[in-house]
């Protein structure tokens, strides 16, 4: 998910504890917990990772070529500033 998607539904995402909280249709909140040896599984999916040492994990992270941005970042706002 995107964070268009999470802003959309109301989503609260906590990384550091791999939760995230929202409300339901029934308005009530919602708990969506992640669990941390699969997303280190993930992790090393995508990063080419073993469960090795710091250093040979850092330096194989360090090496993987990153993707390019979508579109370049912007240092200046969208559209003029309005006075109000």
């Amino acid at each position: 998910m995107g964070r268009p998607t999470l802003n959309r539904i109301g989503a609260v995402v906590v990384t550091s504890i791999l939760t995230m909280k929202f409300i339901t249709d029934g308005g009530k909140v919602g708990v969506l917990r992640g669990d941390k040896q699969e997303a280190e599984k993930c992790h090393n999916a995508e990063f080419g990772a073993e469960v090795a040492g710091e250093s040979e994990r850092n330096e194989k992270i360090a090496t993987k070529p990153r993707r390019p941005l979508l579109e370049p970042m912007r240092t200046h706002p969208m559209e003029p500033w309005v006075r109000i």
